[in-house]
């Protein structure tokens, strides 16, 4: 197989079209021929076969590509034009392959500067040719960092910045994806509203930073917000205003569908560098509370260090006692999340009163979801003297307890005998072995019920 391989390598590059047809294992030896001739850059054979063989330039192979599109990819510029220069029909310079990519987007992405410049010498409207995924060549350009490629775009057509893609993402939610800094500061010098832009989940570019843990890039955002120093016009549904009274601007905070914010996302991820420069600008924004109510300090338990959650808390210590909507507050997911020396730190900051709002309230639900929790994840009681007395209250009243991820469902004689036994723990009760009086009713009703109905 090497053998003939290596002969009808030598066939084509001879330009000897006779011995190429000897090859008979191709469906079309000459095509496949010209095919190789074209991504290996022989430029005399192209022309020779051109002249010889007109047919193999609209000979469409595998995926739908043709011989220009294997040109431009390999960045044979010389080639390139010829290929243009000998079809008569133009709409075939633009032709998609089947994953909806034309000539000049394959020289965008390998980054051809000469072969896209070819192109574009030749046949001008193809900058305006999206792919399939409604990119184009800017969006191109700038998710494979080439940022010469970016500049011409932005010379020859100021417009394409303006453009969307799928699920609407600009030129600058793909700088950044590939954390393309540099880039991202060609695109705002030439729109600063680029900023502003959010996808069809309400999602900015600095969203997508701060999920991608890309410090210089939201370092090159930010930077810009600051030196701006001026409103940034927005009337988005999902954004709104804060003063930033540090430097005297208004720092503009974009909410998503799922009301997060960039430093939602930073908290969550853990990416504590990220959540800093995000807050500087303005220490309020920490308390915001997303769709879910939780707060910065809510998220931040889950990766977060101690010392950065202790920070945090000291740009508001209201938050400790915010509520999300699963009634829960920050010193619940310390729990959670076994944070022990949080746990040990806030109980010295709470007051018995405080922890009777925050966990009691006026209905015992909180209680119950407290205990769930600590079935979820053990941990020892003897730093909460005050909480330990207000559960132990609670045990005293024989209540209900359901897990939360039992969703209200009455336990079997196991499952019960386990939370008593956790229960019991925390307390320093007696386990007790009896079902409460409102499973027996309950059962005892049922029973009732079942019976009349069968009458």
């Amino acid at each position: 197989m090497g053998d003939t391989q290596t002969e009808f390598e030598n066939a084509i590059r001879c330009g000897d079209t006779v011995a190429v047809q000897k090859f008979r294992h191709f469906t079309d030896p000459l095509a496949e021929a010209f095919r190789l001739a074209v991504e290996l850059g022989y430029l005399d054979v192209v022309e020779k076969w051109l002249q010889e063989e007109p047919r193999v330039l609209h000979v469409v192979h595998r995926r739908g590509w043709n011989c220009l599109h294997f040109a431009s990819r390999a960045g044979h510029a010389k080639v390139v034009r010829k290929l243009i220069e000998s079809m008569s029909d133009e709409s075939k310079i633009d032709v998609l392959t089947n994953r909806g990519l034309s000539a000049l987007h394959l020289a965008t992405r390998k980054g051809h500067l000469e072969v896209v410049q070819t192109i574009l010498a030749l046949h001008p409207s193809s900058i305006d040719v999206p792919t399939q995924a409604r990119s184009n060549v800017l969006h191109l350009a700038t998710m494979k960092g080439h940022e010469k490629l970016v500049e011409m775009f932005l010379t020859l057509q100021p417009q394409l910045i303006d453009a969307v893609a799928m699920y609407e993402w600009t030129a600058l939610h793909f700088a950044a994806q590939s954390d393309r800094s540099t880039i991202a500061q060609l695109l705002i010098a030439h729109n600063p509203k680029i900023i502003d832009a959010v996808d069809v989940e309400g999602w900015s570019a600095l969203h997508v930073a701060a999920r991608g843990g890309y410090e210089g890039f939201v370092e090159t955002i930010v930077s810009y917000m600051r030196k701006a120093n001026k409103h940034i016009e927005t009337n988005g549904p999902h954004q709104f205003e804060i003063q930033d009274t540090t430097h005297g601007g208004v720092l503009v905070v974009l909410k998503s569908r799922d009301g997060q914010t960039p430093l939602h996302i930073a908290l969550d991820q853990g990416y504590e560098r990220i959540a800093e420069m995000l807050f500087e600008h303005d220490p309020s924004l920490v308390p915001l509370a997303d769709a879910l109510e939780n707060t910065g300090l809510h998220l931040a338990l889950k990766k977060c260090s101690d010392s950065f959650v202790v920070k945090l808390w000291q740009l508001d210590p209201s938050m400790l006692f915010r509520v999300n909507r699963l009634r829960r507050t920050p010193f619940h997911h310390a729990v959670l999340y076994d944070r022990k020396a949080i746990i040990e730190l806030w109980q010295h900051a709470m007051s018995f009163d405080d922890i009777s709002a925050a966990y009691v309230g006026k209905n015992d639900d909180n209680v119950k979801q407290l205990l769930s929790i600590y079935v979820e994840q053990p941990l020892s009681l003897t730093l909460l003297p005050e909480l330990t007395l207000i559960v132990r209250d609670y045990v005293r009243q024989e209540p209900v307890f359901v897990s939360l991820r039992s969703k209200r469902r009455p336990m079997g004689d196991e499952e019960l005998m386990r939370h008593r036994q956790t229960i019991a723990a925390i307390t320093g009760q007696q386990p007790t072995t009896q079902r409460a009086n409102w499973q027996t009713t309950t059962t005892t009703t049922t029973t009732t019920t079942t019976t009349t109905t069968d009458n």
